[in-house]
Parts: structure tokens; sequence; C-alpha cells
């Protein structure tokens, strides 16, 4: 049974420049990789893959009850789902088990799971809503919310598509850092500010959630994400010329 710095020395370790909201979750979800092969040996990165999305389904009913203990496990849920996100990846390099099939599960999944879980808290709050808000108010910016990050995730799978079809999965890799960097700003504190809402992470749900403020996540998603999608459409259209 390989232990985890040898998993680590295989799958590459965290880049001295990435961020520390990823180094951290590198070391966590290494451990669990670690964890799942010595469990289960003969585990293939799309059982681990179909594990973290059917996690992600979950979460996002118990995020529509509205009710805050079934949140707080939809949270709890919802950031395994994350985690084992990392750890297909993690077992596809050590066990060098590169797949279209893999990869286009691997999208396809976080092109459904993240829509759905930003539409399952607007629904939530829409049953429990605590707020002066009309209630079918969050079922519209909820929508608007979902709806932007599934342009967003579309405009990203379409350049995967062609790497995918051409099975060059080192550029794949490579297009896929020039995402994060692209992301990234120059300023330290905006780039946590941004970070903290671009996408569903460790930061946001796990703080609104807690907190119980999840209606005014549901409005950040409703600005946040548009604004993603015109910046990433606005680039394609940009690079083009």
């Amino acid at each position: 049974m390989p232990s985890v710095k040898e998993i680590q020395d295989v799958c590459g370790r965290p880049a001295k420049t990435e961020p520390w909201r990823e180094k951290l979750a590198r070391k966590i979800t290494i451990r669990i990789t670690w964890f799942l092969l010595k469990i289960r040996p003969s585990i293939t990165p799309n059982q681990v893959t179909v594990v973290m999305l059917f996690l992600g389904i979950v979460s996002a009913f118990l995020f529509m009850t509205g009710r805050y203990g079934y949140i707080l496990l939809g949270v709890l849920v919802y950031h395994i789902h994350l985690l084992l996100d990392g750890c297909d990846g993690e077992i596809a390099r050590y066990k060098k088990l590169y797949s279209e099939k893999g990869l286009y599960l691997d999208y396809i999944g976080h092109i459904i799971i993240n829509p759905l879980i930003i539409m399952g808290i607007a629904i939530g709050v829409y049953i429990n809503n605590p707020t002066p808000f009309p209630d079918i108010f969050f079922l519209i910016v909820g929508f608007i919310g979902m709806y932007s990050m599934m342009i967003n995730n579309f405009l990203k799978l379409k350049k995967y598509e062609m790497y995918i079809d051409k099975k060059e999965f080192s550029k794949l890799k490579k297009m896929q850092k020039n995402f994060k960097s692209q992301d990234r700003r120059k300023n330290p504190i905006m780039d946590e500010l941004w970070q903290f809402f671009r996408i569903m992470t460790f930061n946001s749900i796990f703080f609104f959630g807690i907190l119980n403020l999840l209606p005014y996540l549901v409005l950040i998603n409703a600005i946040v994400f548009p604004v993603q999608a015109i910046k990433r459409f606005y680039g394609e259209i940009k690079r083009k010329d």
C-alpha cells in the first residue's frame, strides 16, 4: 500500500503560487485518496466521480427543504462532494487511468451539479423565506444565477471538447490552469473577495449555510454569476478577433 507521500509524488504537489484554499483542499483530498486506495485498491476514478455526483444531488435536495438542520447536513454533504471531486483526478493520475469517458463524466457533472445546488438553495429560501422579499423573488433570482452558471460552464465545456476529442490531455490540463489564472486578481484583497463568491467553494456555502444566511447567497449568486458569464463570453469573442 503506497503512503500519502508516494501518492503525492505521483499526483504532483501544489505549486507555491497556488492560492491557500487550493493548497488546503489538496492536503485533504490526497489523504482521502490514500484512504480510498487502502480500503478498495481496485477503485477507479469513474466510480469516485459517480459517488461525487450522487452526493451533489443529495445536497441539492437537502438545501431544497429550507430547514436549518437539513441545510447544515447539506453543507456537510456538499463539502464531501467537493473533496471527492479532487480525489477522482488524483486516482486517475496515480493509476494512469485517463479516458475520454471519465473526463466527460466529470465535466458534465459540473455542468449539472453546481446549477442544481444554486437552484436548490433558491427553492429552499422560497419554501422558508425569512426575509421581507416576496417568495417568488428568490425563484427568479435563483433561476438567473443557475442559468448564468450553466452558460459559463457551457463556454468552458466547448473548449474542453476540442482537446478531449483529440485526446490531448496534457493540453487540457494546461488550459484548466489558464482558466484558474484568469480568475485571479493582482490585488490580494480583491482576489480573496472574488474567489469567495466566484464559484461554489468551501468559503461561500459554508459561511452562508452555517450562519443561516442563504437568502443573501441567492442574491449574490444572481449578481456574480452573470458577471462571470459575460466576462468569459467577452473574453472568447475578443480572442477570436
